[in-house]
Order: structure tokens, then C-alpha cells, then sequence
């Protein structure tokens, strides 16, 4: 009985040794005399984010017209330039709050903003769309 006992010790002893140097089961199995290659993560995936695009409101003047400093009649008209010809295209920026008068430049890069009444100008955007300052 002694002999079995020390028997089943001996089992339990190994059993117990061999459990703590096998690999875990989380783990990847790996076949004998296989290449260890290593693994990397997945790229995570592209997602395609909603990108608003702001376009640009581009207005013709239809009358020829003194572009101002602010937006009324009062104000003094711009030294350069100082009259819009009917016919040129003027970039949009901004309308004061009676959308009675409109922001401008030029759409040759040039750095010049003033104001004209909107009634002197033609465009299929939408006016309300502009800020208002």
C-alpha cells in the first residue's frame, strides 16, 4: 500500500511539474517543426468620415457699382478697386442682416474685400447660406 501511495505521489508530483511547463491555453498550438513566424496586428479598417465641403458663392455684377467699405451708402468706396464693371464675377463671402448687402472680392486672388448691394448683383447660390456679420 505504501509502494502505491508513493506511486500515485510520484503521478501527481509529475502531472503537476509538467502543467506548469506546458503553454497556456491562450496560447496558439504550434506544430512540432513549424517556423515561429510573429504575428501583427490588423491595420484597423478605414472609415469613411462625412467631409463637408464648402463651395464657393460666386455672384456677376449686373449694374456697375461703387464697392463700399461697410454696407450702406454712407460708407466711402474702397481705393482699389473702386467701381465693379457689370459683367465681372465677384466671390461672395458674407451679407450683413437684412441681406440687403453682400461681402466681396475678387476671384483673381487678389486681397480686396468691400461691400455692394445685393440688388447689383446676379447668383444661383443661395444668399441666406452666407454667414451674416
Amino acid at each position: 500500500m505504501h509502494i502505491l501511495a508513493g506511486i500515485v505521489l510520484t503521478t501527481i508530483v509529475l502531472l503537476s511539474r509538467a502543467a506548469q511547463d506546458s503553454p497556456s491555453r491562450a496560447e496558439a498550438y504550434e506544430p512540432r517543426g513549424a517556423a515561429s513566424v510573429p504575428v501583427e496586428a490588423a491595420a484597423p479598417a478605414e472609415t469613411s468620415a462625412s467631409v463637408e465641403t464648402l463651395s464657393v458663392l460666386t455672384g456677376v455684377v449686373t449694374t456697375r457699382e461703387l464697392v463700399r467699405s461697410c454696407a450702406s451708402v454712407t460708407c466711402t468706396a474702397l481705393d482699389a478697386p473702386t467701381v465693379l464693371e457689370t459683367g465681372m464675377t465677384v466671390t461672395l463671402i458674407a451679407r450683413d442682416e437684412s441681406r440687403a448687402w453682400v461681402q466681396v472680392s475678387g476671384t483673381d486672388g487678389s486681397a480686396w474685400r468691400g461691400w455692394l448691394p445685393l440688388a447689383s448683383l446676379r447668383s444661383d447660390g443661395d444668399i441666406g447660406a452666407l454667414p451674416a456679420v
